[in-house]
């Protein structure tokens, strides 16, 4: 798989506010990721999903083959399914 062309983790989550707004930044130790208003908690909500990024796209890489595995010595469900899936979802990552 190539590697992925995000910024790597870890980032970070900064509530930023001046005269007239409200602003949360999600920035890695050099870069500003994303600024996204923070108009109440959905928009926090959505900061913390943005933030985990990096670590979620990790998580779906060690778990894609250990999926297979699973379900190919124990037989239970196509052993493809959910490690297709989130092959499907790293391509994605990998492709943007």
């Amino acid at each position: 798989m190539n590697a992925p062309k995000f910024t790597p983790g870890p980032w970070s989550l900064r509530p930023v506010s001046d005269p007239t707004q409200k602003v949360i930044l999600i920035q890695s130790q050099d870069n500003v990721i994303a600024r996204l208003l923070d108009d109440g908690p959905e928009d926090r909500a959505n900061a913390v999903l943005l933030l985990l990024a990096p670590q979620m796209y990790a998580t779906l890489e060690r778990a894609a083959p250990l999926l297979e595995s699973y379900a190919r010595i124990t037989g239970y469900g196509n052993p493809g399914d959910v490690a297709q899936i989130c092959r499907d979802i790293l391509a994605k990552a990998v492709r943007s």
